[in-house]
């Protein structure tokens, strides 16, 4: 009876810890979500923490989510802890969830591996045609306002979700992906407007969640890759009118469905501007466009400044308009000019100008004059190369002050600056080391720290203890504590790009350090983040507005030369990389 008796307590020990994995579907779609779920229960209330396997293969759309419960049936007591995670596939293909382990009371206990199978079409993908489509089911398309343009030429595309049944909660997965282009996004209000629109014989709601004015810099075939995201569908279900029961206890709100929504890649033919009647001036500019020149005065002293002023108006990226070739007189002396930029995407169309003032101080008297200045463009409505002309200036120059008459005169030459500069040499003055007499080196207090060294290393024993714990079973401050190395990492990838003079593959690498830092301190998805997520979040963190300010020029200028590298320089690239080492230091102590 003993025997039978201890052998049934070595039977109830064995079963004291079962781990259990799973999945909600399987097979699923690269484009749906499902469940990965662990349980972990047992006879004890002191379940042990688990470690997570790795999810490098998936986007984490919510969780780790824990939920506990507790049993007792015939005095048995049974508790639980179910870890779930919502997932979405990056790829196709099979993938293995690695059995889980934990060490208990000696033992270890194992789960069940979980093999899913990822299919490349996903069975509510929106890159199915409108006249297979469940017409209730949500989908979104990207809609380009051309699919053939010129090299430089602006067009439009927007991202549109269609629905009939109420959505809500968009969050965004994957951005586009816009190679070759240079790009500006225009604002969508954060009370999206809804349209409507027939499709089929089917009217849909419409709701633009993504515009983009998209310039090509290169001729060719170029693509912009697909976008995701995910929203909430509410369902109304069917109700059978004869039940009274049925209207009583069903919610009125119907239930939610999670739906992630995938466009297609679109394609762009991008044609180069035509080679005939190419003038020999021309800018690179395509589009449509004005200029104004002024000038402030037309007579002058000598060593006295004059404010020159050119303005082009247009509907396209004007960034690379930078020096003018303008036929300056010899004699006057031109400064770098101030350029002044300003962008206009509220009327849903892309408008830009951009204001070059340049200082000019004539040096001797005379009559001089600004001839007029030219700039061609490309007209892809008419398809014809147009010219612009600005006005001629006659400029009087009366005799000025000399300066050779001293070094207060108002305008100096940049040569005569710097021999100024060299008139002058400081002291240098070494900092002194000081020792005092009868110091004793052995008089310290090598006694009290003995007795201190014991406590201070049990301390932070302990403490590397928790950490560790922490590491392995909370996902956020795992993020929060490894940010600044994940995101080193990436710099020592983006280095390694720039050595190669993979300009675009360093600046997008450098991009996603930056922002992936930001996220993981706070833990976000980086994919979902967008440029006024990212600043929203700083400043709540209530960071300087100077720092902020740096980190943001710092990702816009990423973004702006990912793609445009092609006129990048070794130089720059470098210079920019030691910034943003210089930056991410500083959010690391900051954060």
């Amino acid at each position: 009876m003993l025997a039978i008796l201890f052998l049934g307590m070595q039977s109830l020990s064995a079963q004291d810890l079962k781990l259990t994995a799973s999945v909600d579907r399987n097979p699923v779609g690269v484009s749906e979500p499902f469940v990965y779920q662990l349980v972990v229960s047992g006879t004890t209330q002191n379940l042990p923490n688990i470690e997570l396997p790795d999810l490098s293969s998936f986007t984490l759309l919510s969780g780790p989510n824990q939920s506990s419960s507790f049993n007792m049936v015939n005095g048995a007591v049974t508790t639980s802890r179910t870890y779930s995670m919502e997932l979405l596939p990056k790829k196709a293909g099979k993938h293995t969830f690695p059995a889980v382990a934990v060490e208990y009371r000696g033992r270890t206990y194992r789960s069940n591996a979980v093999t899913v199978t990822i299919s490349a079409n996903a069975s509510g993908s929106s890159n199915t045609q409108s006249s297979r489509r469940n017409v209730n089911e949500p989908y979104m398309r990207a809609v380009p306002s051309k699919r053939t343009v010129y090299v430089n030429e602006p067009f439009n595309v927007s991202f549109k979700v269609y629905f009939r049944q109420p959505v809500r909660n968009l969050n965004y997965i994957k951005q586009p992906e816009t190679v070759g282009f240079w790009v500006e996004e225009f604002e969508i209000p954060s009370n999206i407007p809804v349209e409507k629109e027939v499709i089929n014989g089917v009217e849909y709601n419409v709701a633009t969640v993504k515009k983009l004015a998209l310039f090509p810099t290169k001729s060719g075939e170029l693509s912009v890759s697909p976008m995701q995201l995910s929203v909430n569908v509410q369902k109304n279900r069917r109700r059978d009118p004869f039940s009274m029961l049925d209207n009583f206890f069903d919610d009125p709100l119907g239930r939610t469905v999670r739906k992630v929504l995938t466009t297609k890649a679109i394609k762009i033919n991008v044609r180069p501007v035509p080679q005939k009647g190419k003038p020999a001036d021309y800018s690179g500019l395509v589009g449509s466009f004005t200029m104004r020149a002024s000038l402030d005065k037309s007579s002058v002293e000598a060593n006295q400044a004059l404010s020159y002023k050119i303005r082009v108006n247009g509907n396209s990226n004007l960034k690379s308009l930078n020096n003018l070739e303008i036929p300056f007189p010899n004699s006057f002396e031109v400064y770098d000019p101030k350029v002044k930029d300003n962008t206009n995407l509220s009327s849903g169309y892309f408008k830009a100008s951009r204001e070059l003032e340049y200082v000019l101080i004539p040096r001797t008297a005379g009559d001089f004059q600004i001839k007029p200045f030219r700039l061609s463009f490309f007209d892809p409505a008419s398809k014809t190369y147009k010219t612009l002309t600005s006005p001629q200036y006659d400029i009087t120059v009366s005799e000025g002050k000399d300066l050779t008459s001293g070094i207060n005169s108002q305008y100096l030459q940049k040569s005569d600056v710097q021999l100024i500069g060299k008139d002058i040499h400081f002291i240098k003055e070494d900092a002194l080391s000081l020792i005092p007499l009868g110091y004793k080196p052995y008089s310290g207090g090598w006694f009290w720290l003995a007795l201190i060294l014991p406590l201070a290393f049990f301390g932070i024993a302990y403490g590397y203890r928790n950490h560790q714990e922490k590491m392995s079973t909370n996902v956020e401050y795992a993020r929060r504590r490894t940010a600044l190395k994940q995101a080193s990492k990436r710099l020592k990838t983006a280095e390694a790009f720039l050595k190669k003079e993979a300009f675009a593959d360093f600046y997008g690498e450098t991009a996603r350090g930056l922002i992936g830092f930001v996220a993981d301190k706070t833990n976000h998805a980086a994919a979902g983040l967008l440029r006024d997520d990212v600043l929203k979040i700083l400043k709540e963190r209530e960071l300087e507005s100077s720092l902020i300010d740096e980190y943001m020029k710092c990702l816009d200028e990423a973004d702006f030369r990912r793609f445009a590298a092609s006129a990048v320089t070794s130089d720059e690239a470098t210079a920019f990389y030691n910034r943003a080492l210089e930056i991410l230091a500083k959010l690391g102590k900051s954060f």
